[in-house]
């Protein structure tokens, strides 16, 4: 009788093991990764920013071209010497690697400030780097200006400048204001990345959302009024002319193109992890549903979306949180941060533990094909190379 019952139980855990699902990961697989200490090339920890002070958003500080090549940036203080305008004290280091993990190329800019520095890379290759108040431009390998320097300056960015790149690479805006960190007496500069070098097409003091969604033709708006979402795109610097698109969904929705916008039901009830791919009519391309306790709004310092050049493959930070309760008044614990890449027909390609901890120097970017992932943390660069 024992017996008998011990053999149905080992019966009962083989069709058991047979007809479970796979995991997660062995669904994905896993992709091929390498990791890079950046302290091995200069790299200095950054100094804690101070309780209540008020820093810009932080630019791009990781970037992959069409090449497949990995560029990341970083300040460090060279000597400690008086700064002064012509010698801020301060170095902005900027390294490509090849597909090999060796350094193909190092950069360097002099900057006043350690978190006030980008790079931002054009669909035609151009590099430009935001360093010490300005937005430069790099000439080239073998290019020097009369001067004897490899940079051009191109606008004023100073402290409070925002700058917003289109998925497509191929517009920047650079946003500045009068006073730091003020929405006040704006000016917007809109430059077209595909000339060479970058031009500047249009100037003006007004955008409809302050300039910070766009595409490489529009600007756009989400807006909740009279609990109606709205989702509406703008020429640049035209306010009056806004187009209204079926986006409204109970969720944020920012643009790839001007055909793929990646939607995330954050916080409306019932749409929580809620992740879509729309088309301009309103059509969901896929939907994905995140598991309980996970949000796609995770945030530590750089970017929490990106995608390729088409909008074929979008990466995002997912967060986890576990315990809390709104009875008792009690906040939840964030217990896992990874980043996630899905292909534009839904299926997950990637999921890629990162740090829980705040990182002022944390940012990630998909190559222009979506093959290739780059994760910049606190001095550690890892690359995935994405089926």
């Amino acid at each position: 009788m024992l017996n008998r019952r011990l053999s149905f139980v080992i019966g009962f855990l083989l069709l058991y093991a047979i007809d479970y699902p796979p995991t997660e990961q062995t669904q994905l697989g896993e992709p091929k990764k390498s990791s890079i200490k950046l302290e091995n090339f200069g790299w200095q920890p950054l100094p804690e920013r101070q309780i209540r002070e008020w820093h810009a958003a932080q630019g791009s500080l990781v970037s992959i071209d069409s090449h497949g090549r990995v560029f990341v940036s970083f300040a460090t203080r060279d000597n400690l010497s008086l700064a002064t305008r012509e010698k801020p004290g301060l170095t902005f280091h900027i390294l490509r690697f090849t597909a090999d993990g060796e350094v193909d190329n190092s950069l360097t800019l002099p900057t006043n400030d350690y978190f006030l520095n980008g790079i931002y890379l054009a669909a035609n290759g151009q590099i430009l780097a935001r360093a010490n108040g300005m937005l430069y431009v790099y000439r080239g390998d073998n290019e020097t200006g009369t001067d004897g320097t490899t940079w051009r300056p191109l606008a004023p960015c100073p402290e409070g400048c925002r700058i917003s790149q289109s998925f497509g690479r191929r517009t920047l805006i650079v946003r500045t204001s009068a006073k730091p960190f003020s929405l006040e007496n704006l000016t917007y500069s809109v430059f077209d990345l595909s000339s060479t070098p970058p031009q500047i097409t249009q100037t003006c003091s007004h955008m409809a959302d302050y300039g910070e969604r766009i595409t490489d033709k529009f600007e756009y708006q989400y807006r909740v009024e009279a609990h109606t979402p709205h989702t509406r795109r703008f020429p640049f610097c035209d306010r009056d002319h806004a187009e209204e698109l079926p986006l409204g969904w109970e969720a944020l929705v920012f643009p790839i193109n001007d055909e793929n916008f990646f939607s995330v039901g954050a916080e409306a009830k019932g749409l929580e992890g809620q992740v879509k791919l729309l088309g301009p009519d309103g059509q969901t391309k896929f939907l994905a549903k995140l598991p309980k306790h996970d949000t796609p709004l995770g945030y530590f310092g750089g970017a929490w979306a990106t995608s390729d050049k088409e909008g074929d493959r979008i990466a995002f930070m997912v967060s986890t949180f576990r315990g809390g309760s709104r009875f008792f008044d009690t906040s939840a614990k964030l217990t896992e941060c990874r980043i996630v890449v899905y292909a534009s027909d839904g299926r997950q390609i990637a999921s890629i533990p990162v740090s829980t901890k705040y990182q002022s120097d944390f940012d990630f970017a998909l190559s222009p094909d979506g093959h290739r992932l780059a994760i910049l943390e606190s001095g550690l660069l890892t690359i995935a190379d994405l089926k």
